[in-house]
């Protein structure tokens, strides 16, 4: 995929992660390329179990081992091989280079912990802050994240707050070391419309503030749409399309992106009926050697049972992987 070399913070080349189980061998990321640039907002988007969230568990290296590894591939942080670092340069590295916000915000808090303890915890370990300079800071991050009253907040424990409250907390604590880059794990998805729009609002404030690039992982067309400068869509652990947002949503020309487009409503369709993908998705233990979307495509013809279709260049900055487009 194009992209400059002075302007890439991250580019992954090639990424396999498996997971070992009873059944057979899980290919949740198999074989995915993709870069991302200083400042922007790469939205990574597809169904649910398609290697989303183990794409951004990958580039942090936290994927649970056992049953799960990385077997191939290259992350390159600012030029930076992540696989070829130790676990204790890669303790070093989260939070202060690379940090992530999970899908539930309890599953980052823990219960018996006050918010502002949890917080200049990153803190501390990061940019060795203490008492009074500690302090400030976390009272600044809270601010940052618009956490109301964060000197009397940061007291509270996590069940002292709403669901909404939380998420921006947890925020709070992958934003408090100002990493370069931020992966974003359907950090809306629990939160209802009006939070989620507030939460967006915020994300994109930080940013600008920041500087930092964000990596937002989600099944929703409708948020890529609104924060996303380019766009990954994933099927069965690879990407099959990605491109820049404007050009996805008006010209997308994989199959796959067509149908999950036409999925999500429209203005002033009100009464009619959602466009569904028909079919499921193949079992993830015995993904074909073929396009894997073969079997739901409307499009397909024999060649697409037969062998996997190579990426395709559109353009510059837009690529598919489909026989079509040939």
């Amino acid at each position: 995929m194009a992209g400059s070399k002075d302007d890439i913070l991250l580019r992954v080349t090639g990424l396999k992660t498996y997971f070992f189980v009873r059944r057979g061998t899980v290919k949740a990321v198999d074989g995915v390329n993709f870069y991302i640039k200083r400042g922007e907002v790469l939205g990574i988007v597809g169904e649910s179990a398609c290697g989303k969230s183990v794409t951004g568990l990958s580039l942090l290296r936290l994927v649970p081992d056992p049953p799960g590894k990385i077997v191939g591939g290259h992350i390159f942080l600012e030029g930076e091989d992540l696989l070829l670092k130790s676990e204790e340069e890669m303790r070093k590295l989260r939070g202060s280079k690379i940090t992530m916000i999970q899908q539930n915000p309890d599953s980052s808090l823990n219960p018996v912990f006050r918010i502002g303890n949890q917080v200049a915890e990153a803190i501390s370990l990061h940019q060795e802050l203490k008492d009074k300079a500690l302090h400030n800071k976390v009272v600044e991050i809270l601010g940052l994240v618009n956490i109301p009253s964060p000197e009397a907040r940061m007291r509270d424990y996590p069940h002292q707050m709403s669901g909404g409250m939380r998420q921006r907390v947890a925020g709070a604590i992958a934003l408090s070391c100002q990493a370069n880059l931020l992966i974003a794990d359907e950090p809306t998805t629990n939160l209802d419309v009006t939070t989620q729009a507030e939460y967006l609002k915020l994300l994109e404030e930080v940013q600008k503030v920041t500087g930092c690039a964000i990596i937002f992982i989600t099944h929703d067309f409708g948020i890529v749409s609104k924060i996303c400068t380019r766009v990954a869509v994933m099927y069965a652990g690879k990407i099959v399309e990605a491109g820049p947002t404007i050009d996805i949503m008006q010209k997308p020309r994989h199959p796959y992106t067509f149908a999950l487009l036409d999925s999500v409503p429209k203005l002033g369709s009100r009464g009619t009926l959602l466009r569904t993908i028909e079919g499921q998705p193949p079992e993830p233990v015995d993904l074909p050697p073929s396009c894997a979307f073969a079997v739901r495509c409307p499009m397909a013809k024999d060649r697409c049972f037969k062998e996997n279709p190579e990426e395709v260049r559109i353009d510059d900055n837009h690529y598919v992987s489909c026989f079509h487009v040939e």
